[in-house]
């Protein structure tokens, strides 16, 4: 049977999106720039749900020290599949969150999602998220 191993998050904040940057000693994607994801740590179906909900927020909260509860995130399936689970995060503030990165990351920005300017270094479906949402 199918089950999950992995979510992220995609955080906006007016128009922005946060990237957070891997770290250049990463083994996987060393300095790209990334949303906030990781593995499962319990058992899930790969089925959006409370549980799958709360992995998600604890990777967020483990990379980049913003809290937030199941019911403000927003289920993408268009970018899920059955290993993998988006959500999405509006952060209805007039300041960003403070950003505490993990050893992981070594750096963050909020990206405009407007702009063309995207990093060059950036994994393949954040960009997919970009220009979708930008299309939206």
């Amino acid at each position: 049977m199918t089950h999950l191993n992995t979510t992220n998050v995609y955080v906006l904040w007016e128009n922005h999106l946060l990237l957070i940057q891997r770290s250049k000693f990463d083994e996987n994607l060393p300095s790209y720039w990334e949303s906030p994801a990781g593995h499962v740590d319990v058992y899930c179906m790969p089925i959006d749900s409370y549980t799958t909900r709360t992995e998600a927020l604890r990777e967020l909260n483990e990379e980049t020290g913003i809290s937030a509860v199941a019911q403000e995130l927003t289920f993408l399936p268009k970018f899920s599949n059955t290993k993998h689970l988006s959500y999405m995060l509006t952060i209805p503030q007039n300041l960003p969150p403070k950003i505490k990165l993990s050893f992981e990351h070594d750096n963050f920005k909020w990206q405009d999602i407007h702009t063309n300017l995207i990093p060059r270094y950036i994994r393949p479906e954040v960009v997919h998220f970009i220009r979708s949402y930008r299309n939206a």
